[in-house]
C-alpha cells in the first residue's frame, strides 16, 4: 500500500502522482525526439499554450461540469477569497503570478527545450529535473528562512547521491553501440 490506506486499491492521490510521473517521463522522451529539429524559442510558447489549454479545460471541467466535487468547492472558495483582497495583497498576488509564469514556467520551458534540442539526453534531463526539490528547499531557506527537518535533509542527500550516481554511471547504450560496432568491424574484416 503506497499511502498506508486499508483498501485494496491505492488511494486516488497515489494514482495521480504515479500518473503524473508517467506522463512527465513520456514528455521528456518525446521532447528529446522533437527538440533537435525545432528552435527552442518556437517550441517553448507552443508548450506553454498546450499546458494553458489543458489547465483551462481541467478548470472548466471541475467548476462547470463537476460542481459538487470537494476540489471544486475549494477552487470556488479560493476565487471568493481573491475577490476580497485589498489592493496591496492583490498586487503581491499578481507579482507572484507573473514571477511563476515568466520565470518558473516560461524560462524553464525554454531552458528545457533548448537543452534537449540535442545538447542533453532524455536520461540526463530526467536526472537534472530530479534535483528540483533541492532547489526549492535552497530557495525556501535563502528567501524565507525555512529550515529542513533531519528526514528532509536525509532525503535531499539521497537525491544528490542518486543524481551523482546516475550522472557518473557509464552509458550502457553507448557501450552496447560501441561493442556492436566493434564486433561488426571484426566480422567484416
Amino acid at each position: 500500500q503506497l499511502s498506508g490506506g486499508a483498501g485494496v486499491l491505492p488511494p486516488t492521490g497515489d494514482v495521480l502522482i504515479l500518473g503524473s510521473a508517467l506522463f512527465y517521463s513520456m514528455h521528456v522522451i518525446r521532447l528529446s525526439a522533437l527538440a533537435p529539429g525545432l528552435d527552442a524559442l518556437q517550441l517553448a510558447p507552443r508548450k506553454a499554450a498546450c499546458e494553458l489549454l489543458l489547465a483551462a479545460a481541467t478548470l472548466f471541467t471541475l467548476t462547470v461540469l463537476l460542481p459538487g466535487l470537494p476540489l471544486t468547492l475549494e477552487i470556488r472558495a479560493f476565487a471568493a477569497e481573491v475577490l476580497q483582497l485589498d489592493g496591496r495583497a492583490l498586487a503581491l498576488l499578481a507579482g507572484a503570478a507573473v514571477w511563476m509564469g515568466a520565470v518558473t514556467t516560461g524560462y524553464t520551458m525554454w531552458a528545457q527545450s533548448y537543452g534537449q534540442g540535442g545538447k542533453v539526453s532524455a536520461p540526463a534531463a530526467s536526472l537534472i529535473y530530479t534535483s528540483q526539490p533541492l532547489w526549492s528547499a535552497a530557495f525556501a531557506y535563502a528567501l524565507l528562512g525555512e529550515t529542513l527537518l533531519p528526514s528532509e535533509a536525509a532525503g535531499g542527500a539521497l537525491v544528490i547521491g542518486g543524481v551523482l550516481l546516475g550522472a557518473t554511471a557509464p552509458d550502457p547504450w553507448a557501450e552496447a553501440a560501441a561493442t556492436t560496432g566493434a564486433s561488426a568491424k571484426r566480422s567484416g574484416e
